[in-house]
């Protein structure tokens, strides 16, 4: 394998940092590293645009109705929860991308000491899950108060 003084030196400096026996040790986490977060990285561009879309997409749609139809500020809720919602799943799947890709880099840095980085992962899944589950229940809260109060 043909590597420039500078990416050894690179390689070396990393091998040191993350007390890694050796440099071939080393190369092949690195290596991993690198196609863990290739693959990642393309998941979580994916969904961040698709995010985005969602969000951009139902901005237009909610502020066109409004123009052609002049919502009130009430219908405007009512139809605005059922986007945030679709926004909040969007970026927790987002999120989930994003700290899969910590989770199996960090592994690779750190020999033995997977199950630790699976129960960090394990946990911040939890917190976050329980996160989206709170607002989830607070905008469908919002959404029955609306929709009662338009049918009274």
């Amino acid at each position: 394998m043909v590597i420039s003084e500078d990416e050894l030196r690179a390689v070396e400096d990393w091998q040191f940092a993350n007390r890694i026996p050796s440099k071939s040790e080393a190369i092949r986490r690195l290596v991993q590293i690198g196609l863990t977060l290739d693959r990642g990285v393309s998941d979580a561009a994916e969904q961040s645009a698709k995010a985005f879309h969602t969000s951009f997409e139902a901005v237009f749609n909610v502020s066109r109705a409004i123009e052609q139809h002049g919502i009130s500020g009430d219908d405007f809720l009512v139809q605005l929860l059922p986007v945030l919602q679709e926004q909040i799943d969007a970026q927790k799947k987002l999120s989930d991308t994003i700290l899969g890709m910590r989770t199996e880099v960090n592994a690779l840095r750190s020999p033995g000491k997977m199950e630790d980085a699976m129960e960090l992962r394990s946990t911040a899944l939890d917190e976050m899950k329980q996160a989206s589950d709170e607002m989830t229940a607070t905008l469908q809260k919002i959404l029955n108060k609306k929709l009662q109060e338009q049918s009274e």
